[in-house]
Order: C-alpha cells, then structure tokens, then sequence
C-alpha cells in the first residue's frame, strides 16, 4: 500500500475511532425527507366475485423538520425525543380514466396516479443502545395530529384542493431505525408502522357508485439529518 493511501486511511479510522456518540442531555435541530405510503387490506369476503381489487399506491417524498432532545438513561441506554412537522405525500394508481367535473360538466381523463399531501405535528419518543462507535439501533412509538385538510391534485387538471373524501386526523404507530453520529452531527434512518386504522377513505366503482371505506394505514421511510448544539 502508498504511503499515500496509508495516510487516508490512518485519516479515517482515527476520526472513526475518536468520533464522539450524540452530544447527551443537549438539544438538535433535524431536517428531515419522509417517503409514505398507504396500504390496506383487501376488501371483500373472499369469495368469488366479492373482492374488490384496490388500487397500488406509490411513495411520495416529503419534508420536513424536527427538535431532539437527548437524555442519559443508563450506561449504554439513551431516551431521544423528537418534536417536529412535516409535509407527508402518497399518491394513488389510478386503474383507468378519472370522472371529474369541468363547468359542472362530467369529464374523463387519463392519469397515472391521483396525489396526497398533508401536513401533521408529531412526537417521536424512541430508546437507543449502541452497536458500535457512533452506530446505535433506536426504537420507539411515534403519535401525530394533522394540522389541515388532506389535500389531493390531479395532475394539470386541478391543483392542490382539499379531498372531500378523505380526512387524515390523529395517527399512531411503532419506528425502529439506525442513527449514526459523528461529533455533533448525526444521520438517522427510520422506518415507520401506523397502526392505527384510517376509515374515512371511501372506494367507488367505474359508475361512481360508492363501494364502502377502506381501513387504511400509512407507512413512513424517513431520512434526517442533525446538528447538536
């Protein structure tokens, strides 16, 4: 090996080494990107006929932006807290034309997928415990609250207006991810499980005739990245 390249990676295992895990009992700021997702059971009893196929839904990247707080619990076992918004959106697959009203007039047109935003509050307590120098597993339960209407767009035909169809409202479930940190940087990775169940969404044949409302939940990927002061 060059002396060159020796002297790189001499470089790298000794800020590895000598890098300091999270800042404790301090305050950071996080910006955040979350990727959602809907999904839902089938709906139907099974039989022939009777189960109604539901549309595929895709991620959607969203933003957003957080306060942690970090305290010292045991040893080898830390409480995070994290406070903060985002702007969520998911968007659904559509299965053929959309019947929307053009000067109150019925009108069909072609669109891959129909899109959601929605923008919601949340607390994140989770515990953490560490895997190596600066890598810790962290795991905990999140709860959040909508701060307005879900709002869907079609494309260019309408923009962003509030969904008649469905309300997004309290949401809770389950987060588990990695966080490393690097002096007073951080990097964490999460994945999110809503449990709970989202009724309101309602379900329509070709002729618009309603079908029932789907038990929807959402599922969360979210990337952040932090500052401890």
């Amino acid at each position: 090996m060059s002396t060159k390249y020796g002297f790189f990676l001499l470089l790298f295992c000794s800020t590895f080494l000598y890098a300091q895990n999270k800042i404790i009992n301090s305050w950071g700021v996080e910006a955040v990107t979350t990727f959602t997702k809907w999904y839902w059971p089938s709906v139907g009893d099974g039989s022939p006929g009777q189960q109604i196929q539901l549309p595929d839904v895709n991620y959607r990247q969203g933003i957003g932006l957080s306060l942690r707080k970090r305290f010292l619990l045991t040893g080898s076992i830390n409480c995070n807290v994290n406070l903060g918004w985002n702007q969520n959106r998911t968007a659904v697959k559509t299965t053929g034309p959309v019947m929307i009203q053009v000067n109150n007039q019925t009108t069909l047109i072609q669109l891959d997928n129909i899109d959601y935003r929605f923008h919601q509050i949340y607390i994140l307590p989770t515990l953490s415990y560490p895997l190596f120098k600066g890598l810790e597993a962290e795991g905990g339960l999140y709860l959040s609250h909508a701060l307005e209407s879900m709002q869907f767009r079609l494309g260019n035909f309408i923009d962003w207006t509030k969904s008649s169809a469905f309300q997004q409202n309290w949401d809770y479930g389950l987060s588990g991810g990695l966080t490393f940190s690097m002096r007073s940087f951080y990097f964490r990775a999460a994945f999110q499980y809503g449990l709970k169940n989202q009724e309101e969404f309602s379900i329509t044949d070709a002729n618009g005739q309603s079908l029932g409302k789907a038990s929807l939940h959402y599922h969360f990927l979210t990337a952040g990245l932090g500052y401890y002061f």
